[in-house]
């Protein structure tokens, strides 16, 4: 059968353990509030972005509105991309059912 317990937990070794606890928490505390100051600043580092003055005035946000009416544009149309190789911009509806028709193209074997 065993003993017990013959002498009590040491009461300074858990008051040193709460008060390092307690001051690393701190330290901790006090180290991501400056980082999260310094992060806030509008001009961090020597990387400035330029604002663009005018972008999104209104509430419509007409520069969404025509970046996607590009977009749609640059989907929907045929143009040239390079007239001297003959490449050709199509619109996505067909470039999809031409990939159903042929499948996609496969990549010619070139060993050296």
């Amino acid at each position: 059968m065993r003993d017990h317990e013959k002498r009590d937990v040491s009461v300074r070794a858990v008051a040193l353990f709460g008060v390092a606890l307690l001051a690393s928490a701190v330290v901790i505390h006090v180290a991501v509030w400056l980082l999260l100051s310094l992060f806030q600043r509008p001009s961090f580092g020597p990387i400035q972005v330029p604002r663009r003055e005018g972008v999104q005035r209104d509430a419509g946000f007409p520069d969404v509105r025509r970046i996607r009416q590009d977009e749609e544009r640059l989907l929907s149309t045929y143009d040239w991309v390079d007239g001297e190789t003959g490449v050709v911009r199509i619109p996505i509806e067909r470039a999809m059912d031409l990939l159903v028709e042929r499948g996609w193209p496969l990549r010619q074997n070139t060993e050296d």
